[in-house]
């Protein structure tokens, strides 16, 4: 169930509504191992079926600009800075029925879990717009855009992009199966929240809390030996990999191998990967897990960057042969507290925009 809410924003004598949950999902179990046999509804045909239904709501208008060619560039162009210009429909400009057609997109390339955190984190853009100099246009809960690329069906190859601050969701579907769910980015600002703005979320709400926690805990536990091999940088990176970054493939894993981790550290590292799995559908999560055990998790490297304790500036890596993930909290929120302000995105080191082989 969800409440509406109505933002007054600075810049304009009109309101702005936002749906928002009334409820704060639990994080799934994040456990060691998980049955990537089980059986999990497939998420490819429900994304393409809400696909289908918000292509329908597109007036003529609207079609050249929400629906573009397969192969068309901007379907690989993603970014999660608050841009000026976008490639697709804006979620403002579309009307009510349009905006549900939508929400039920994004909800479908989501967990239940991913998804009320896309909510917050878009959510949160009212805070930003409230602390921000004016002249903030671009800080708005209802700037984000939807993109497909071709024509989705049961039996087509298309794509799908949903993008805004802090938020890039990209997928390719081929008949009805999911080919590429990557890269997934999402980010918050701030990472707990401090003031009460109207529309956002309670004070004292973290979006991206068991992203943090979790590898605090592996970091604490690691003895010094250990922490040689995983501190590879004591000033962290300015952000994670940059979206344009076509070498991303060919970088080498940094840091400390599992291997080197006692079963309980490499037990922690596995629920922190898991954390970021369970962001998405079961069975696109499952086929994430099920890649690294078939790659081994011997292979995978957790490298840490900046300090050692919260409320710091710190990155990390976490990267395999067909995964990367990367944190930065290196920003300030709008209050000035200090490493309050997370980027973090999921990167499939093979298949970004896959494009099916002959």
């Amino acid at each position: 169930m969800r409440i509406c809410v109505t933002l007054p924003l600075l810049i304009c004598l009109c309101t702005l509504t936002i749906w928002i949950p009334t409820t704060q999902a639990k994080e799934p179990p994040a456990t060691a191992t998980t049955d990537t046999g089980a059986k999990v509804a497939n998420s490819g045909a429900a994304i393409t079926a809400a696909a289908e239904k918000f292509a329908a709501t597109l007036t003529d208008a609207q079609r050249p600009i929400a629906q573009l060619k397969f192969d068309d560039p901007a379907r690989s162009d993603w970014h999660y800075y608050p841009k000026a210009h976008r490639k697709g429909l804006q979620y403002r400009d579309m009307p009510t029925p349009q905006r549900a057609a939508a929400m039920a997109l994004l909800k479908s390339c989501l967990s239940e879990v991913g998804f009320q955190k896309a909510e917050r984190i878009m959510a949160f853009e009212a805070i930003l717009h409230k602390h921000e100099p004016p002249g903030g246009a671009l800080r708005d809960p209802l700037r984000y855009f939807f993109t497909i690329f071709g024509d989705p069906s049961p039996k087509s190859t298309w794509g799908l992009s949903i993008e805004g601050h802090h938020i890039s969701i990209n997928y390719m579907i081929a008949a009805n199966k999911v080919v590429s769910a990557t890269p997934t980015f999402l980010g918050c600002n701030p990472t707990e929240v401090k003031d009460t703005v109207p529309g956002a979320a309670p004070i004292g709400t973290r979006t991206m809390a068991l992203e943090e926690d979790l590898a605090y805990e592996l970091l604490k536990s690691l003895d010094n030996q250990q922490r040689k091999l995983a501190l590879i940088a004591t000033k962290p990176s300015k952000d994670v990999y940059p979206p344009a970054d076509a070498t991303i493939a060919d970088k080498a894993p940094s840091g400390i191998a599992v291997q080197k981790l006692s079963p309980a550290q490499a037990n922690v590292l596995r629920k922190l990967v898991q954390t970021y799995a369970n962001n998405m559908p079961a069975d696109v999560a499952a086929a994430r897990l099920q890649a690294i055990e078939t790659a081994g998790w011997d292979n995978v490297h957790f490298a840490w960057e900046g300090a050692n304790s919260p409320g710091q500036d710190h990155h990390y890596r976490i990267q395999g042969p067909t995964f990367l993930i990367e944190l930065n909290n290196v920003q300030a929120d709008t209050l000035g507290n200090r490493a309050s302000h997370i980027h973090s995105v999921w990167r499939g080191l093979k298949q970004d925009f896959a494009v099916l082989k002959k």
